[in-house]
């Protein structure tokens, strides 16, 4: 987890960064932001780069307001303008208006693109709702998004080879929706989820933070919204919740795997006590069926020696995606949407 430092002239705020990979690896990014007590700049053009006394570049957010959603961005790279231009800007406003994103919770919102050859280089940002200039130490490569908080703001930067990807936006945009959960909603989410109560929001390990599983989460419950259902494995996989909370279900494309035998053992359990409590069974000697059989394959899937072995299994189906995936329940994509109407009637 990276971490934010905001310095003042007396005051240290610390806050935390997030990160999206895009893989799971546990080489995460860093970035550390620090605020600079120095006048800034009269800009001679809103759009172009700006540079301190001492010649470095400041960075400009420009302000948007499409569809009903206020929202800044800007562009980090060396063509001297940050404008991401009409396309890109639509982009976001679109998947904002798909997600019914909180007005409210865009108006102090920046989303930067990040030109990567840029890593090991300190980058000033002037933010419009702090007044002042940001200076954004970026210690290794950038591989998909990044969200922190800023005073009461937010910064969402996209590496520019991923450019404006739904997914990863989306998923970074989940950050901010959890951080407006209140106490109580996260004790529900973690009951929904099957999080150990104990479990720290953030966490070192990404795969097992609760907060990057709200985000994943967030962005399984909206696919359907934004891409819509009938897209193709390379796109279903995008959105495929990578953390490992949640029920494990086996992807499309899974036929077999080292899990069989555990799952095997489940059901030859669960069919011997439906034979022993079924007299048609007794008379008429025949399978179970389908909506009993059905109802079986649910409770093998809760059985916690098959949830074992599937979340610890690093198989790949044949067609080279995650032989088993995490699944946002019903309840769960229901509780998420039921924050998104408390969050707009604010």
């Amino acid at each position: 987890m990276t971490i934010f430092c905001l310095l003042g002239l007396s005051t240290f705020i610390f806050f935390f960064l997030e990160i999206y990979l895009t893989d799971i690896e546990t080489n995460y990014n860093r970035l550390i932001i620090s605020f600079l007590s120095q006048p800034t700049p009269t800009p001679t053009d809103s759009l172009a780069i700006q540079f301190s006394d001492d010649g470095k570049k400041i960075y400009p957010l420009q302000y948007n307001k499409l569809w009903g959603h206020e929202f800044f961005t800007s562009k980090i790279d060396q063509t001297g303008n940050i404008d991401i231009g009409l396309a890109a800007k639509q982009t976001i406003a679109k998947l904002l208006n798909f997600l019914d994103f909180p007005p409210n919770l865009t108006k102090n919102l920046a989303i930067v693109n990040v030109d990567t050859t840029l890593v090991g280089s300190t980058v000033l940002i002037k933010i419009p709702w702090i007044e002042g200039i940001s200076a954004f130490a970026i210690i290794q490569q950038l591989e998909g998004g990044l969200y922190g908080t800023l005073a009461n703001g937010a910064v969402i930067f996209l590496n520019n080879l991923v450019g404006y990807d739904l997914a990863v936006l989306t998923h970074e945009l989940g950050h901010q929706i959890s951080y407006y959960l209140t106490d109580q909603e996260w004790i529900q989410y973690y009951k929904l989820r099957g999080i150990p109560s104990n479990t720290p929001r953030r966490s070192n390990d990404w795969s097992l933070s609760p907060e990057e599983d709200f985000a994943e989460v967030y962005k399984a419950t909206y696919k359907s919204s934004v891409v819509g259902p009938n897209e193709y494995s390379m796109v279903e996989d995008k959105w495929t919740i990578k953390t490992k909370y949640g029920i494990f279900v086996p992807t499309k494309y899974t036929y077999s795997s080292s899990c069989d035998p555990i799952e095997e053992n489940a059901i030859s359990g669960l069919l011997k006590t439906w034979e022993k409590n079924t007299l048609s069974y007794q008379i008429d000697y025949y399978m179970p069926p389908s909506d009993i059989m059905s109802k079986l394959e649910d409770q093998i899937s809760a059985d916690p020696k098959v949830q074992n072995c599937r979340k610890k299994s690093n198989e790949l189906n044949p067609f080279g995606g995650p032989a088993f995936v995490s699944q946002a329940n019903p309840e769960t994509q229901q509780f998420i949407k039921n924050v998104i109407v408390r969050l707009n009637s604010m």
